[in-house]
C-alpha cells in the first residue's frame, strides 16, 4: 500500500511502513495533547451537561489563540466539540448554536482574528495591544451577553 504525501518538493510516494520524519514528529507533539484533552473529557463526565457544556465553549473560546482564522479554527475544533458535547450529554442544538455563535464573538480577539483586524492594525488606527485588550473585553461582554439572551434563546427555539 502506497501513500501520497504532499509536501514542499511536491507529491512523495512513501510505503505504509516508511513513515516521513516529519509526520513522526507531529504525532510526537500531538499525543500527549490528545491524552490531556481525553483525560479533561473523562473528568467533564462528571459534570452536569449544563456545566459540561460551558467548560467546552471556554476551552473552544481560549483555543482560538492556537488559530490564524476563524475559519480555521471552525473548521479544525467544530466537530471534535460537538462530539465530546454529545458524548457528555450536552443538548446538541443550542450546544452547536453556542459554537457556531462562538466562533463569530471572538473575532475581534487577535490582530489576525478576521479581516477587518488587520484593517485596524494595519493602518496604525489601534495597536496590537490595543486590540488583544479591546478583543479580550469584546470577547467577555459577548460570551456572557449570549449565556444571559442566547443560551435561554436557543432553548426555546430548539424545543
Amino acid at each position: 500500500m502506497n501513500l501520497i504525501v504532499a509536501g514542499k518538493g511536491g507529491a512523495v510516494n512513501r510505503s505504509a511502513t516508511g513513515i516521513d520524519p516529519a509526520a513522526r514528529e507531529f504525532a510526537g507533539w500531538v499525543e500527549p495533547h490528545l491524552t490531556a484533552m481525553a483525560r479533561l473529557a473523562a473528568r467533564l463526565g462528571g459534570l452536569p451537561a449544563a456545566a459540561a457544556g460551558l467548560a467546552l465553549l471556554l476551552a473552544y473560546v481560549l483555543l482560538h489563540y492556537l488559530f490564524v482564522s476563524q475559519t480555521a479554527h471552525l473548521l479544525a475544533l467544530l466537530g471534535v466539540f460537538l462530539d465530546v458535547g454529545a458524548k457528555l450529554g450536552v443538548p446538541l442544538a443550542p450546544f452547536a448554536f453556542l459554537l457556531l455563535f462562538a466562533t463569530n464573538f471572538f473575532s475581534a480577539n487577535t490582530p489576525q482574528g478576521s479581516s477587518a483586524n488587520l484593517l485596524f492594525v494595519g493602518s496604525g488606527y489601534l495597536t496590537q495591544k490595543e486590540l488583544y485588550r479591546l478583543g479580550t473585553l469584546t470577547t467577555a461582554v459577548l460570551f456572557v451577553l449570549y449565556l444571559v439572551v442566547g443560551v435561554p434563546w436557543t432553548l426555546f427555539v430548539a424545543r
